[in-house]
């Protein structure tokens, strides 16, 4: 063989080489997101994120944020992280509300090996919608007006009056698949205006948050508020997995 046939020679395998590394490397994923499915999607009830690490991924690399804060990764099944798993955890209490329009983000991070040894980092992210937990004073028909918290000053109403009592209920769009627990939180500003209550028993010290649990077999909680001072207020509504909401509370006098 002469020099120009083992050049040719060595120039084809070279290109077959660099082919075979852009099939294995260049198009290798680290980190898949399975769910959501797909871009923008919209959940009608919370569930769990579902990710994929390639079987040549480092698991101690592994990261996922929603809304660019982290996630603690002991919350996705399995853990320890595997390669080569799906990994499924749940939505988080989300810190922000996107409002009308927006969308929650989540993206998943992880470092792998990359031929020629190399390693290298992929990150997945997709946007989604959630579903919002509405809340309402209990003397509105079901459902409670859809409203947003931007949407002042049409958000919903409950008047009270001193030292007397009225029934208030959060709702979500459909039964979640899981029992989901919601936090009624009063707001720093003028919080101790109400006292919350979920049994119409026992009320917690005003300003104080209670829970109220929604079943697989209902969209609807209630819970109570008794005025203690005169003036006005907010109970925001939050819950895992759902984009909050609030209902703004007048305590009149008696």
């Amino acid at each position: 063989m002469g020099p120009l046939q083992k050049a040719n020679l060595r120039a084809a395998m070279l290109s077959v080489t660099l082919s075979m590394l852009i099939a294995l490397g260049g198009c290798a994923y680290s980190v898949k997101i399975k769910n959501p499915k797909v871009e923008e999607q919209e959940f009608s009830r919370p569930e769990n994120f579902v990710i994929e690490l390639h079987n040549r991924a480092y698991p101690e690399t592994f990261s996922v944020s929603v809304d660019g804060e982290a996630m603690n990764i002991s919350q996705f099944h399995p853990f320890p992280p595997q390669a080569g798993k799906t990994h499924a955890g749940a939505m988080p209490m989300f810190t922000i509300d996107p409002g009308k329009e927006g969308f929650h983000s989540v993206e998943a991070h992880a470092s792998m090996d990359c031929p020629p040894f190399t390693i290298c980092g992929h990150s997945a992210k997709k946007k989604f919608k959630a579903p919002r937990i509405q809340i309402c004073s209990d003397e509105d028909s079901p459902p409670c007006h859809t409203r947003f918290p931007d949407d002042s000053p049409d958000f919903n109403y409950l008047a009270v009056k001193e030292t007397l009592v009225k029934e208030a209920r959060v709702e979500v769009p459909h039964a979640p698949y899981l029992p989901v627990t919601i936090e009624l939180v009063p707001s720093p500003e003028g919080g101790t205006n109400v006292s919350l209550s979920n049994d119409n028993a026992y009320f917690a010290p005003a300003g104080h948050k209670i829970e109220v649990t929604i079943p697989t077999n209902d969209r609807r909680a209630y819970f109570w508020v008794k005025g203690v001072h005169v003036g006005v207020t907010f109970v925001y509504a939050k819950g895992a997995g759902y984009d909050p909401n609030k209902l703004k509370v007048n305590v009149k006098y008696r």
